[in-house]
């Protein structure tokens, strides 16, 4: 089951491509195991459990991405963490700092893990 959840609006700063040469900023989403996509393509989105039904470690606020930008960017808020995976292991991201993300990311709330990729791409 696929089910896309598309952002609220314009980017943070209102920018949604280059004002020099005026192509698009590039736009991220989570996808999901469960087929689940999320387009982190506005200024603040939220994450949670309401987002990913069945993930029930996963906070009702787990994290917020915000689009600075071309620059997308992770805070989470999670009591069961938040982790990126590094290349051999899952690091848990600090509470409240924001991190920049980037595609080919893989991401874990609480228990749940997400692929970060460019939007429309599998």
């Amino acid at each position: 089951m696929e089910r896309r959840i598309k952002g609220r609006g314009a980017s943070f700063d209102g920018k949604a491509v280059c004002p020099l040469c005026k192509i698009p900023y590039p736009t991220l989403e989570l996808i999901a195991p469960n087929g689940v996509r999320v387009g982190l393509d506005s200024g603040a989105v939220p994450v949670g459990r309401n987002v990913f039904p069945g993930a029930v470690k996963v906070s009702a606020r787990h994290a917020v991405f915000r689009r600075i930008g071309p620059e997308t960017w992770l805070q989470s808020f999670g009591r069961n963490g938040t982790y990126r995976w590094s290349g051999s292991n899952w690091i848990r991201l600090p509470d409240g700092k924001p991190i920049l993300v980037q595609k080919g990311d893989r991401l874990r709330f609480a228990d749940l893990e997400v692929a970060v990729s460019s939007a429309g791409k599998a």
